[in-house]
């Protein structure tokens, strides 16, 4: 894995620098290594598919960790959590919360929105409980784990499994499921529909018009983006409000938000923006759960895709689209515009590389 600093390549590529999209989010294979080099080429150029024979048993320094990726603990409560550093050699089934203060055993199922990450919206009184479930039937309670911290931290807990492994077992009886998590984040003014009859806008028009989507109107202008979607037939655009490019992103972003990303990468501008724009028309209606949507962002001649990570309430808020190093939720959907063209209202800028 190319990690720090530009390296040579093992196969005559060159340097390879770990800030350019995709040598920072690839896994490569030595040339030298035994599994290539009776390849022809020793490999050079082929992709593998990389499986799991055999689980191995996960021995963490300390005790598990909880990553809060989105918290907000007013207005009715939101949580995005990744569970880190879990001893043993299963998974977890479950995750649930309950408030502190309820000396019951009633804790509340979070969402599992895709591999490590669980959601839930409506929370309970904090500070918060958090119960982990393994594949053995396992239980684990972090107390007080989740109170007054802020989102984009990692909270330590003193508790963990035993690293001895255990044969897999019947899943426990499953508390009642959470509803499915709304849109969460910042609000923003929903967008009235036009008048019938009225004649069609053009994207950037219709931008123009909404208060809370000028700063992206003004970075697809920079990025030579407007007239291509305004002309084009049948795009797609993921569209974040302001408050999106001034939030942190993800702990591993190091405390970059999007603006300072967008800035420090300025030869990348036209990627990522692309990567917002779908190629197709793609209303609320026709998404459904893990469908690849190919982006005019492209790796050579390969567009590449975001995926549909979760579905919304009927009217598209709260539809979860996940990219390469971000994801973000749709606060509004299906803005109609000329030529066949749709806009989605954000909460985020997706990213097509990871940090």
């Amino acid at each position: 894995m190319q990690t720090a600093g530009p390296s040579p390549g093992s196969c005559g590529y060159g340097t390879l620098d770990p800030a350019q999209y995709p040598y920072g989010a690839v896994l490569s294979i030595l040339s030298t290594d035994p599994l290539v080099a009776g390849l022809p080429l020793a490999g050079c150029g082929a992709c593998f598919a990389i499986t799991c024979n055999d689980r191995v048993n996960c021995k963490p320094p300390g005790g598990v960790q909880i990553r809060l990726i989105e918290y907000r603990p007013t207005l009715g409560g939101y949580l995005k959590l990744a569970v880190l550093d879990v001893a043993g050699s299963g998974g977890l089934t479950a995750v649930g919360v309950k408030s502190a203060s309820d000396s019951s055993t009633n804790f509340i199922n979070m969402t599992n929105t895709y591999g490590a990450v669980w959601e839930l919206s409506n929370l309970p009184q904090p500070p918060l409980d958090v119960q982990l479930t393994n594949t053995a039937g396992q239980s684990l309670i972090a107390r007080n784990a989740v109170g007054s911290q802020t989102q984009g931290v990692d909270v330590a807990t003193s508790t963990q499994n035993s690293p001895a492994p255990v044969p897999p077992g019947p899943s426990p009886s499953p508390s009642p499921e959470a509803a499915p998590a709304p849109a969460p984040g910042p609000s923003f003014n929903p967008v009235p529909s036009p008048p019938s009859g009225a004649p069609c806008k053009t994207v950037t028009d219709i931008l123009g018009g909404i208060p809370d989507l000028s700063t992206w109107l003004t970075e697809i202008q920079a990025g030579k983006l407007a007239d291509p979607i305004n002309t084009g037939p049948s795009f797609t655009i993921l569209s974040p409000i302001n408050s999106a490019f001034t939030a942190a992103l993800p702990p591993s972003f190091k405390g970059e938000t999007a603006s300072s990303l967008l800035l420090s990468r300025s030869n990348q501008l036209e990627a990522i923006l692309g990567y917002q724009v779908l190629k197709g028309g793609f209303p609320i209606s026709s998404l459904t759960f893990s469908q690849s949507l190919p982006t005019t962002d492209l790796n050579g001649s390969v567009p590449l895709n975001v995926t549909v990570q979760s579905l919304g309430s009927g009217n598209g808020s709260g539809t979860t689209i996940q990219g390469t190093g971000t994801s973000a939720h749709i606060l509004q959907a299906d803005i109609s515009a000329c030529n066949s063209n749709v806009i989605h209202i954000m909460d985020g800028l997706l990213l097509p590389f990871a940090a």
